[in-house]
């Protein structure tokens, strides 16, 4: 009986030490694109029109630049 409740702690145990890092690594690399002007540049065009018609040029390039890094998220 101590045999099989060892054997369930260790697999929960190896489990977590197999989700927790991977999670950790993919929430990592979303806040690397969030934050990465180009990549963000090529994804979500429905955003950048919206914000375009919206906003004008300006908004979404240089001049406001803090503001499309707030907007556009996964």
């Amino acid at each position: 009986m101590k045999a099989k409740w060892l054997i369930l702690c260790a697999g929960f145990l190896l489990c977590l030490s197999v989700i927790i890092p991977a999670q950790a690594q993919y929430m990592d690399r979303n806040s690397y694109y969030r934050h990465n002007y180009r990549h963000h540049y090529h994804r979500h065009a429905y955003y950048r029109h919206h914000y375009h018609r919206h906003h004008g040029y300006c908004y979404y390039h240089h001049c406001h630049r803090h503001y499309y890094r707030h907007y556009y998220r996964y």
